[in-house]
């Protein structure tokens, strides 16, 4: 349920909703010992990340850093729509932001992304 109401949030440009929702998701998904799958947990944190940037009082470094762990635990299989959502963060920073180291490295990863599975899981 949070993950949707930060969707919406994000849809309509709530940075401030977006966060409480993403954070909500996040720690849920922290909490279930392992029963969601790595997609739904990377989705909740390139939100997070997203609702950081959205905010009246953007975080650009806390963004990237978030979105870098994420790409980090999925380097070897991102998901076709994680590796959409990660495109969309990259897309919300500001050319200013673009001296950041955080956002710097985040920007190479997204570019160096390989091409993603339709689904998660091992296969290629």
């Amino acid at each position: 349920m949070g993950m949707f109401r930060a969707g919406v949030a994000l849809a309509m440009g709530d940075g401030i909703a977006a966060e409480r929702w993403s954070l909500a998701s996040t720690d849920a998904y922290g909490m279930t010992a392992g029963t969601f799958c790595t997609e739904e947990q990377a989705h909740a944190r390139l939100s997070l990340s997203i609702a950081y940037l959205r905010r009246p009082n953007p975080e650009p470094d806390t963004a990237a850093t978030i979105g870098v762990q994420v790409l980090e635990t999925l380097a070897a299989h991102p998901t076709h729509t994680v590796a959409l959502k990660a495109r969309r963060l990259a897309g919300f920073f500001q050319p200013a932001h673009r001296q950041i180291p955080a956002v710097r490295e985040y920007s190479a990863l997204v570019r160096g992304m390989p091409v993603a599975a339709l689904t998660s899981g091992d296969e290629p």
